[in-house]
């Protein structure tokens, strides 16, 4: 079995390490990004979206770019290098693999584009401090409001 990569696989992990590695290099930078509100450089999750990186896990047909998992292991692989705080990860493999896999069509054409342009950020409120895995989330609510909901909680 041969696990090389492709030229063209190999050719996004250079794209990747080298953006990530402009801007994480330093740890003192990834410091003050983490400190300073989001959390995450949004220049560089702007930059990662024109690459169409934040598309790769979609479907074309739902904005995205159609790859498979090996290259977004190679794009985690290289964000976990640097330790990049964007929430590739948590955003566009878990949220928006969700989205995509049991969203309606109508659902995906809403959320996935727009994340795949780096324009919006999904998450996936499944775990609540300290329940241990628990698959419940009795201390977060929703309430209407207006033509859609308010999650309260944490």
């Amino acid at each position: 079995m041969d696990f090389t990569h492709d030229e063209e696989q190999q050719a996004l992990r250079e794209a990747v390490r080298g953006l990530v590695s402009k801007r994480y290099s330093d740890y003192e930078n990834r410091r003050r990004t983490v400190a300073d509100d989001p959390g995450y450089d949004r220049d560089l999750w702007q930059k990662l979206a024109e690459m169409g990186v934040l598309g790769l896990p979609f479907a074309e047909d739902d904005g995205g770019v159609g790859a498979g998992p090996i290259e977004v292991g190679i794009v985690a692989e290289e964000l976990g290098r640097v330790l990049a705080p964007e929430p590739f990860l948590a955003a566009v493999v878990l949220a928006g693999g969700l989205v995509a896999d049991v969203g309606t069509p109508e659902q995906r054409s809403e959320l996935i584009a727009p994340l795949a342009a780096g324009d919006s950020l999904l998450a996936f409120a499944h775990a609540e401090a300290g329940s241990r895995w628990a698959a419940t989330a009795s201390a977060v609510t929703a309430t209407a409001a207006g033509d859609g909901w308010v999650l309260s909680g944490s």
